[in-house]
């Protein structure tokens, strides 16, 4: 008995000392399982491990053609100023053809009206400058799009208005009045109304930005909308009457759709961290790192990401006889960067990813299979923290079935169905640094030495 109490002290002793320095590789067979949650009490313990943590700006990512798009500006007292874009086709409602308005239509008014989900960052009270020019280039619905991608365009535009949201149906709505004129040129050419694909060549769809809108930090701040343009509601309005004399007048509305499989919806995203961005925010992400040690910086749409590195878990493969129970990533929102909780709220989840030699982003084991595992990955928001079960991926780093290049915290879903729409979320967070007093982020890591 005395024995084995020495030979599993010994191993605690050993893998302490490998897992903090860096020698040459002992070969012993590697366990490559982890044990279930109610193993855990008979692990051994260590939460003690550094993290370097740094704030990067993200490439350009791949807008998704469904009906949930951004339309907005926001002037972020922490991360600067943001414009989203909208770039859409409208069509034929339900794909029908040879439309033809009566030969003494004539439009009274027109407008774009887009249904806003109420999910947003910002001060939605904000009126913004709505501006709306037709499109010069065409768009594909056979080819992937990215948020960096601009589309050519009239100069002259066909609204230019200061709106905000406004109540419709049971619908918050953004409703966008258009030159008239415009609206009389469609209905009056019936030969470019014989079906969608006609009438998309003719009329290439709307350019609709707010880049123009006039905001600051204090009292104007704006925001980011997400918007359902696959609502029945939302779509390009023409309100006409047909009848002469005045007194037989008919006032009729015909709406075109947002909604369709030929059409295209596309956002592009524009961030200008110079504009009023955090001082830690914008020295990291012009290489000055030294105050991630404090904070660093979470946006979606392709705003930023966290490059995280546990470097311990580069003396995994050195390690010999031990099996990985839970490991436990936890990283903790910083509340005093929240100038106002109704404007900024956290994302609800996010996802921290591996990465591979090159950089790019992938599942760990414990997310992939959080669904049928009886080891759940997490990433909610809870208790303003997020946490990770990264046991899996630990496990094999630990076995040598897998190289550890870093982590990435990203602002995405962490349902593997959803990982990848990086284009769904608007929210942004500040994590506590790698030296924070207070919120620096954590490895809790069990583990059982096997003889």
């Amino acid at each position: 008995m005395k024995k084995k109490k020495l030979v599993g002290l010994a191993s605690l002793m050993f893998f302490v000392f490998l897992f903090f320095a860096c020698k040459k590789n002992v070969n012993k067979t590697l366990v490559d399982n982890t044990l279930p949650d109610s193993d855990i009490l008979h692990a051994m313990y260590q939460d003690t491990f550094s993290f370097i943590l740094k704030t990067q700006k993200t490439d350009s990512i791949r807008i998704y053609n469904d009906g949930f798009k951004f339309i907005g500006s926001n002037q972020d007292p922490v991360f600067g100023r943001t414009d989203a874009d909208l770039y859409t086709h409208f069509s034929l409602p339900n794909n029908i053809t040879n439309v033809a308005f009566p030969s003494d239509a004539v439009v009274d008014s027109a407008k774009i009206i887009l249904v806003f989900t109420e999910n947003f960052v910002g001060d939605t009270t904000t009126p913004l400058r709505y501006q709306v020019y037709r499109m010069t280039e065409d768009m594909s619905t056979s080819e992937n799009y990215y948020s960096n991608k601009n589309f050519a365009y009239q100069i002259i535009p066909l609204a230019d208005v200061l709106i905000k949201p406004k109540k419709m149906s049971s619908y918050k709505t953004i409703q966008i009045p258009v030159f008239k004129g415009f609206a009389q040129s469609i209905i009056s050419n019936p030969q470019y109304l014989i079906n969608n694909s006609i009438l998309q060549t003719t009329y290439k769809g709307f350019y609709i930005t707010t880049k123009n809108s006039v905001l600051n930090a204090s009292s104007l701040q704006g925001a980011l909308m997400k918007i359902d343009l696959a609502n029945s509601v939302s779509g390009f309005y023409v309100y006409y009457h047909t009848g002469n004399p005045p007194a037989l007048k008919e006032s009729k509305v015909y709406q075109f759709t947002f909604n369709n499989n030929y059409s295209v919806r596309h956002n592009y995203f524009h961030y200008n961290y110079s504009s009023g961005a955090n001082v830690y925010l914008y020295n990291q992400l012009t290489g000055n790192n030294t105050s991630a040690s404090q904070n660093v910086f979470v946006k979606g749409l392709n705003g930023t990401r966290v490059l995280v590195d546990i470097p311990a878990l580069n003396n995994l493969p050195k390690l010999g006889n031990f099996s990985i129970n839970r490991a436990e990533v936890v990283f903790k929102v910083d509340n005093s960067f929240i100038s106002n909780s109704t404007f900024y709220t956290p994302p609800p989840a996010m996802s921290l990813l591996a990465l591979d030699s090159a950089g790019n982003e992938m599942f760990t084991l414990d997310q992939y299979y959080s669904s049928t595992s009886f080891v759940g990955y997490g990433g909610n928001l809870n208790n303003l923290e997020y946490k990770f079960n990264i046991s899996r991926y630990v496990q094999h780093i630990l076995s040598g079935k897998q190289k550890y290049y870093g982590l990435a915290l990203v602002a995405t879903d962490p349902k593997v169905t959803l990982t990848f729409r990086k284009d769904f979320f608007a929210a942004r967070v500040v994590i506590g640094g790698y030296k924070h007093p207070t919120l620096k982020p954590l490895l809790k890591l069990y583990y059982t030495p096997i003889p």
